[in-house]
């Protein structure tokens, strides 16, 4: 039960108590389900119950207090566990080679996966494909390319005219879409 429940339960109770105390105090017993108690037993009965909520409060709010604390050292030392796989994972490596150093310091090796060969042969068709769809070239066909420079027309010494663009030998590609 919340907070709430029991801040209410503890008035709730604290009420009971003041009732009997101003109207019952004076009887000698109260019967109750069969059972017959005295104002003074049943108020300590009750008594019992609040000091049980209030004893339980105290601890929450203890524990919630340790709770706190530990929260508070984990955040510190975070990033020195950190900087310490790092350091482990620098001076040993991570591959499968190392994994019993590893192991020690409660890491485990890097995983690599391993790639089908049906995989690979489709990454490269794909590769291929799509650099024949983009007429991209690698740098020996680029090398390969030399661009030309038409001759400036003469026009008796009047204003040079602007050089023509160069001309490419690669077969235009029509843009798939």
């Amino acid at each position: 039960m919340g907070t709430t429940g029991k801040i209410t339960r503890q008035a709730r109770i604290g009420q009971v108590v003041a009732g009997i105390q101003k109207y019952f105090a004076n009887l000698p017993t109260i019967d109750l389900a069969g059972t017959s108690r005295t104002p003074a037993d049943l108020i300590a009965m009750l008594q019992k119950a609040l000091d049980a909520i209030k004893q339980s409060s105290n601890a929450k709010a203890a524990w919630l207090a340790e709770v706190q604390i530990e929260r508070n050292v984990l955040r510190e030392i975070s990033p020195v566990l950190r900087y310490i796989k790092a350091f482990v994972v620098s001076k040993f490596g991570d591959t499968v080679d190392s994994g019993q150093k590893l192991e020690d310091f409660g890491y485990t090796p890097r995983k690599v996966p391993a790639k089908k060969v049906a995989v690979k042969a489709g990454a490269i068709a794909q590769g291929q494909a799509t650099r024949v769809a983009r007429a991209t070239k690698g740098k020996k066909q680029k090398a390969k390319i030399k661009g030309t420079v038409a001759p400036a027309p003469s026009n008796g010494g009047k204003g040079t005219a602007a050089p023509a663009p160069a001309a490419s030998t690669a077969p235009a590609v029509k843009p798939a879409g």
